[in-house]
Order: structure tokens, then sequence, then C-alpha cells
């Protein structure tokens, strides 16, 4: 036995266990498909511990998976046969999207999957339909994709308007080139084939699909669905964890887990940005320990130059920078709750920009080695180490994130976002999408706020 799996000699009642939690504010028709659902579940032979229930109230959203008792780090809390995954290989057109796989290439490498799942969700006999009628309505995946022009503009700043651009570009594409194509020569397999509902099926996977990690000289792993695991909630602050074995998927405790406490995962080392826009939702800062703002590094040029009126060689320093890759332009800098996550490309950018003509042309023939670098000045922009970083190099950061607070990069609510956030009524007086908004910009405000007050605790005298 494995990680704590019961034998299959075991009373499958017990061995497949999971109770609904019926209760007046959980509507009949939700209550009807989960139990549906943890029926299927036992006929196909995914176990779920006794210690835990799936609801569909009182979570983080719609769906999510609840302690019943108290559990142990290291404790199973599922266990989900590969053969239960739905992927193109499991689904029922499995040979069609074998036969024709080099047509159905695309650059996300998604396309087979969601040809999959066209066929599945529209098809009443299909293996996966108990799992597919989960799948919460569209409009209530709040995915910024499906947001209006004037909701989007609130996000204006914070990267998620120039995410959804992209996926759009991406989604027409791969559609008119790669599955209108397959679809047309397959009409009988596919009941809903128009654009708007393979925008919905790329949806689903962007909010509920895993990716297998694997090393970095593999090729990426395609998206998979994975049914239980995809009911969990995220927080950064997790604690459970999906690991991947030969034969199944088993998501573990990663730490205790109080009795009525949520169970939850995480989908990564996600921003609130990043996490609008895959998922649909944020997490109030400064839970999300992984929250960042990028600057663009053109803006601190930008501000450089105008700080510093003329500088010797600019011209040859960017140049310099940029054929070794640390400057590129649509290059960002990473501001992260704790310190510059993108630290060598901006200590290199702000080394370069203040040397002198004789340190330059030393640089540049020693090939970016200089001999009195030291360990110490390679940490220099984490936040504990900020005090130690030269004059000039704070003076620049603090006016370009000054630059970024005051320029109109972000929208600002009247009352102003961090009054709104701090006054749940007030906040909750807005449409959902609305509020993530807020929460999003609020967030990358503060971590710009914060990084302000250090640089300026410890310089600008």
């Amino acid at each position: 036995m494995k990680r704590g799996l019961r034998s299959s000699s075991e009373n499958d009642s017990n061995l497949y266990h999971s109770k609904i939690i019926n209760s007046e504010p959980i509507h009949t028709s939700i209550s009807s498909k989960l139990f549906d659902f943890i029926s299927w579940c036992g006929e196909c032979k995914i176990y779920i511990s006794k210690k835990v229930t799936i609801r569909g109230h009182d979570t983080a959203h719609q769906y999510g998976m609840i302690a019943e008792e108290d559990i142990k780090h290291g404790e199973t809390l599922f266990v989900i046969p590969r053969t239960e995954l739905l992927m193109p290989e499991t689904s029922a057109i499995a040979k069609l999207l074998e036969k024709d796989a080099e047509s159905i290439k695309s650059e996300s490498g998604w396309v087979p999957l969601l040809l999959a799942l066209m066929h599945e969700y529209t098809n009443p006999k299909s293996k996966w339909k108990p799992y597919l009628d989960l799948i919460p309505n569209f409009d209530h995946l709040h995915s910024p994709m499906f947001w209006d022009r004037e909701e989007l503009f609130e996000l204006k700043g914070t990267g998620v308007i120039e995410a959804v651009e992209n996926d759009k570009g991406m989604i027409e594409k791969d559609f008119q080139n790669v599955v209108k194509p397959f679809v047309d020569k397959h009409k009988e397999y596919f009941l809903n084939p128009d654009i708007e509902f393979y925008k919905k099926m790329v949806s689903f996977v962007m909010a509920y699909s895993f990716t297998e990690p694997r090393s970095e000289d593999e090729t990426k792993s395609p998206p998979m669905m994975v049914p239980v695991a995809d009911i969990l909630n995220h927080v950064a602050k997790n604690n459970a964890q999906l690991t991947y074995e030969k034969d199944s998927l088993i998501m573990v405790a990663i730490k205790d887990i109080r009795k009525n406490e949520e169970v939850y995962n995480t989908y990564g080392e996600l921003a609130n940005w990043q996490l609008l826009h895959n998922y649909g939702f944020v997490e109030c800062y400064p839970d999300n320990i992984y929250d960042v703002v990028e600057v663009k590094q053109k803006v601190l040029l930008e501000v450089f130059r105008m700080m510093v009126n003329v500088s010797p060689n600019l011209a040859e320093k960017l140049e310099h920078l940029t054929k070794s890759e640390v400057i590129e332009d649509d290059g960002v800098f990473v501001i992260g709750i704790d310190g510059i996550l993108t630290d060598d490309e901006l200590q290199d950018t702000l080394k370069v920009l203040f040397m002198n003509e004789a340190e330059f042309q030393t640089y540049v023939e020693n090939e970016g080695w200089i001999e009195e670098d030291s360990e110490t000045e390679s940490n220099l922009l984490t936040y504990d180490q900020i005090h130690k970083m030269p004059e000039s190099w704070k003076s620049l950061l603090y006016k370009t994130v000054e630059h970024e607070l005051s320029s109109g990069r972000y929208l600002e609510s009247d009352p102003c976002d961090e009054l709104l956030v701090s006054d749940k009524v007030q906040l909750n007086k807005f449409g959902i999408r609305k509020q993530y908004a807020i929460l999003v910009r609020y967030g990358q405000k503060m971590i710009l706020k914060k990084f302000l007050k250090l640089l300026k605790s410890h310089t600008l005298r």
C-alpha cells in the first residue's frame, strides 16, 4: 500500500466515501449534481478520505472541500487513478485525435484537450457527464476574458488587460486555423462548434486544468482535467498538495488541518493579476505572499534620463545591456512583497547606468566582470539589504516608484481603493468584478508604497 492508501479488500462503502452536507443555502440542483458526482467518483474507484467532505456552500468559492475530522500532516485526502483523468487520450474521440494529431498541433498545445472537452461537454452519454455537470455557469467564473470593456478598464495598469488581449488573439488564431477545420471535418462529434463555446472551454481549462511538473530539459506537459482535485480552492499558504505518481494523482495534507477547516491546494506562486487572469479570483493584500508589481524597464530608463540630464556613453550602455539581454523592449523589473525578484537584471542595469566612462570601458573589456564585485553586492535588492545600496541607486528607484504611483498608471475609486478595502460594507456595494479589480490595484499599490517607504527611510536626505 502507498501513502496510507487502503487495501482494496476493505469494504467499498468505506473506501470510496464522502458525505454531502445538505442545508438551506445549497440549491437543490447543485445538491443533486454533487450527489451524482460523488456517486460517480465511487464508480470510478476514486478514493476520497472519510475525513473530508465536498460542499457546495460555506467555502471560499462555490465548491470546496472541508475537513470532517482533524487531519494530520502527511495524510492522504484522495487518490485519482490516471485512467479517470480527462485528457485527449481518455476521451471518447481519442482515436480521432490521435489520427489527426499533426493537424491539431498549436503553439499553446491546448487544442487536443479543448476538442475533447467540446465533444464530452455536449455529449449526454459522456462518461464524464457527472463531472462536467459540476462546472459552474461560465458567467460565474469571472474570467476577465468575458468582462466587458468598462469592467476591463478597471484593471488598467495591472497587467491583466494585456494578457487578455494576447489570449483573445491566440484563441482566434487557434480556432480559425486548427479547431474549425477539424470540427468541420468531423461534424458528427460536435454539437456546439462555434467560437463562443470554444472560448468557454478555454476559460474552463484555464481555471480548472492541471499541468504535470517536469524537469527543465523535458517538454512541457499538456494540460489535463483532474476530477476532485479541481474542486479544491487556492490560497498562497495552502495546506494540501497534489503529488503525481505512476498510476495515480494523490492529494496529501502538507500540514495539520483542523476539523471544519477548508482544504486548500495551491495553483502556484501566482500574483493577484495572474490569479484573476487565469482563475477569476484574487486574494486580498497581504494574504497573497506571491503578489508582485511589474515596472517596465522603459519607465526606469525614462526617469533616469530626467534625473541625470546628461549621462556619458548612455547610448553605448543601453546597447550593451540590450545585447547582454539584461534589458528588452518589453522587459520589466518585478517587485514582490519582500524585495526585487528580478534582482540580477535590475542590479546590472543600475550598476551600468551609474558608471563613469572609464568604469564602463573596463566593464565592457572584462565582459561584465568587475573584480570588486562581491557576494554582499549581489544581494543589495532584498529589503533587508537596501540600506547598503549606493545613494544614486536608491534615488533612481525612489523616483521610479513615485512616478508609477502618481502617473495615472492605475484607476482610482472614489472613495480611494485603500478606504474601500478597509470598509467591507462600502466595497460590497460594488459588483464582484469591480471588487476584484479594486483588490488587484490595491495590492500592487501597497507593494509600491511599501518599497517607497523603505527607500525613503534609508536615503533622500
